[in-house]
């Protein structure tokens, strides 16, 4: 209870109890909801990416033969560098004669046809990123 000083219309002071009710308690600040899950678009690439599994592509003649030679003139010569040894290889496929380089043709060939019976529907544009639409800017002005 509150006493209230009221002034009548004859001039005299009067207190009057009144009784308040107790204001209620404030809201609870509001919470911040907690942030959206957000992911870049790269992230987002990166995540499709990683659900589906690489596969390689069947290698080709000079791939196999490389594969084969790269260390035993790595050996030879004591080559380290990847590019160095890569360099003499190709050297060495390109002076042997084409009944030597048949034999890992037909290895290849094998290899992409045994590709072809595990992945039926592969291609290898599923191993690129794929290029999104570009769509045409207006500047206003």
């Amino acid at each position: 209870m509150v006493l209230v000083s009221v002034i009548d219309p004859s001039g005299q002071l009067s207190y009057w109890p009144v009784a308040v009710e107790p204001a209620p308690p404030p809201p609870p600040p509001p919470t911040a909801a907690p942030p959206l899950p957000t992911t870049s678009r790269k992230r987002k690439h990166e995540d499709e990416a990683a659900s589906q599994p690489h596969i390689k592509k069947p290698r080709n003649a000079f791939m196999l033969f490389l594969n084969e030679q790269r260390p035993k003139v790595a050996a030879e010569k004591g080559m380290k560098g990847s590019a160095a040894v890569n360099a003499a290889v190709g050297q060495m496929w390109n002076s042997l004669s084409k009944e030597e380089q048949a034999r890992y043709y037909e290895e290849a060939e094998a290899e992409r046809l045994l590709h072809t019976m595990l992945y039926p529907g592969w291609s290898t544009a599923a191993n690129y990123g794929k290029k999104r639409k570009r769509t045409e800017r207006t500047d206003a002005m």
